[in-house]
């Protein structure tokens, strides 16, 4: 699935992160807001990258109601193909549309399981902002210590 980032926008006086994407079905938009607690260490990037995640959510979203219908009508092919008197399990037809469901209705997993873990991660991100900021924060001034440390040429 591909995407483009059309616009990403962060309002630092409010905190809210908004981002658009244009795939091959249009536009779709995603909004992240900053928690009160992490106002000291606010991130345009990071909130933008929330939003994304949530426009990228999106676009699965309305991907899977696509695939939901073209699914449908499979199946109903599949019973009408079933309803008539010289049905054959082994016909070059039937065989056709039973093997292009199966890579509607994978497909439409693969989605469904994509979600989940944008949502996973999006929520461990969020949880853990705040460590992993601080811990990146020490890192550098442990660094810049070795460095003052190590004597010059």
């Amino acid at each position: 699935m591909k995407w483009k980032i059309k616009s990403a926008v962060f309002d630092e006086e409010d905190g809210v992160s908004c981002v658009s994407i244009s795939t091959h079905l249009g536009r779709f938009d995603g909004v992240s807001c900053l928690h009160p607690d992490d106002k000291d260490i606010a991130s345009e990037f990071e909130g933008c990258r929330y939003a994304e995640l949530r426009a990228v959510i999106s676009f699965y979203k309305a991907e899977i109601d696509i695939l939901k219908i073209k699914i449908e009508t499979l199946q109903d092919v599949l019973l009408n193909f079933k309803n008539m008197k010289y049905y054959s399990e082994n016909k070059k037809e039937v065989k056709c549309v039973s093997t292009k469901l199966n890579d509607l209705l994978d497909r439409k997993k693969n989605l469904e399981n994509d979600i989940i873990a944008i949502k996973k991660h999006l929520n461990y991100s969020m949880e853990n902002y705040r460590k992993d900021h601080e811990h990146f924060i020490e890192t550098i001034n442990k660094n810049r210590e070795k460095k003052k440390l190590v004597p010059e040429d």
